[in-house]
């Protein structure tokens, strides 16, 4: 995922700005515009995958509607935790097909990650997410010990995912963050006191994906931030 990151948002003449590397955020008045780079891909049979998440909301969360400026052969893939496996949507010359009922109607709300794939073989792709700012307080519902939580912070910041995001991890606790460069998982542990593996404790960009896997320590429960412009 090759993007640069601008958060701006503007309320009353009190402000909030962020930069953070990975994508294009641009808020004024609490409505949001959110630029993804799409990496092109190399073949049909050399695919680029990219990892994103919406933290952006609107009355229509479906793929259709949050990811309408793709361009045609563009595909989605949504984890589906009935299914265990992905459910894949392609954007067509107008409509997006695919997909099953479970994914359409969770859509691509904030705290869920997904993929992109670019469909062009020499341009990168690029995606604009419009909608309002999540303001408040939400929760993430994550599963105990060794289940896969395909979760992601939900509102429009980047940071270091426990010291400054504030995940609940413990002692055993890993997260799978995505490298488009290398098409692999980065893989980071929590230790006792520090973060291994990668380049330490997970830097989460805006609108950034990640897998988290809690360990033998950790029990079910949620991830609980607050976000607010002034």
């Amino acid at each position: 995922m090759r993007t640069k990151a601008l958060l701006c948002a503007a309320l009353l003449a009190a402000g909030l700005a962020t930069s953070q590397a990975q994508s294009n955020v641009y808020s004024l008045n609490v409505v949001g515009y959110i630029n993804l780079t799409v990496t092109n891909s190399i073949s049909s049979t050399k695919l680029q995958f990219d990892f994103f998440s919406n933290p952006l909301t609107n009355s229509d969360m479906s793929v259709s509607n949050t990811l309408i400026t793709a361009a045609p052969g563009t595909k989605c893939y949504v984890w589906n935790t009935n299914s265990s496996g992905y459910d894949i949507y392609t954007k067509r010359t107008t409509v997006w097909t695919g997909g099953s009922t479970y994914t359409s109607v969770v859509g691509l709300r904030p705290g869920i990650p997904f993929m992109v794939v670019n469909p062009s073989y020499v341009a990168n792709e690029t995606i604009t997410l419009v909608g309002n700012v999540p303001q408040g307080t939400k929760s993430i519902p994550y599963g105990g010990a060794s289940s896969h939580n395909y979760i992601t912070y939900p509102f429009p910041m980047g940071g270091l995912v426990q010291t400054t995001l504030g995940l609940p991890a413990v002692k055993g606790d890993i997260v799978y963050q995505w490298s488009e460069p290398s098409q692999g998982w980065v893989i980071t542990t929590r230790r006792t006191s520090t973060w291994t593996g990668g380049t330490g404790e997970p830097n989460l960009s805006v609108a950034g994906g990640m897998i988290y896997y809690p360990g033998a320590n950790q029990t079910a429960g949620n991830w609980t931030s607050t976000f607010n412009v002034q």
